[in-house]
């Protein structure tokens, strides 16, 4: 549940203080609505960078005075890959460091699927995913357009 309310209180009762906010962030655009709203000096940005890392760049962007841009296949594929990559290397000394690291790493495949056009069907070939080979071919098969931007 939103708590801006309460936040906002808080920064009210404890001026000069630096109080950061956090929670139910999950764009950029929420970085600025919080600030604006609670008086927050910062935001730190948790589940919500799950699967949008890019939502950094896009606050960037923003502060600016930039249009935001989303992340295209081909960043998405990027980053994929090498999350996957990265833990699988973190977890190779387990029993199944393959079968481990696919099903830690479905909920991020999950999340990046709301950033691609065919979200749903990205969604289910992510559930499915039991090694990196599996890995391989949902990025072969569906993060192959070039430079086609992801929805946002």
């Amino acid at each position: 549940p939103r708590r801006w309310d309460l936040l906002r209180e808080i920064v009210r009762k404890n001026p000069g203080r630096v109080l950061l906010g956090s929670g139910d962030i999950w764009s950029a655009a929420d970085i600025f609505r919080m600030i604006r709203y609670t008086g927050v000096a910062g935001v730190s940005v948790a589940r919500g960078c799950i699967g949008n890392p890019w939502i950094f760049r896009q606050a960037r962007q923003m502060m600016a005075g930039e249009a935001q841009t989303a992340p295209t296949i081909d960043e998405q594929r990027e980053v994929l890959l090498s999350h996957f990559e990265l833990a699988l290397g973190v977890n190779a000394q387990m029993r199944r460091p393959e079968l481990h690291t696919a099903k830690a790493m479905r909920k991020f495949g999950i999340r990046f699927a709301a950033h691609h056009p065919e979200g749903e069907t990205v969604r289910r070939a992510m559930i499915a995913v039991e090694s990196l080979d599996d890995w391989r071919k949902v990025l072969d098969e569906h993060y192959v357009v070039r430079n086609k931007v992801a929805a946002q």
